[in-house]
């Protein structure tokens, strides 16, 4: 994942959100595992439309479990970033003590 360097702003200037990232629906908390395998699905939406990049290596549901259906890690977060105004959004979960979100950086 590679960003242009003009596209870096210094930590003192204030970044205007795009009408992309404006649009972009945030989830303050997940209430239960369905809310989080929704929005990694909805994540993978924005990634596919081409106005995002992440860090994630796979965003398929299948790649976070195992065989079992038991999940890979009790902890995961990646970075949403968008490829205009380089605003950043994060999603977390926890998936043992059942709490994430996906929210502005």
């Amino acid at each position: 994942m590679t960003l242009k360097p003009d596209k870096w702003y210094n930590y003192f200037e204030v970044r205007q959100m795009c009408n992309n990232c404006g649009n972009i629906i945030l989830r303050k908390s997940f209430y239960s595992k369905r809310d989080f395998i929704n929005c990694t699905k909805y994540i993978k939406e924005l990634i596919d439309s081409g106005r995002y990049e992440t860090d994630a290596p796979s965003l398929d549901i299948d790649s976070l479990k195992n065989r079992d259906g038991i999940w890979t890690k009790d902890i995961f977060r990646f970075t949403v970033r968008c490829k205009e105004c380089c605003q950043e959004f994060v999603c977390y979960a926890d998936t043992y003590h059942g709490n994430g979100g996906f929210v502005k950086k």
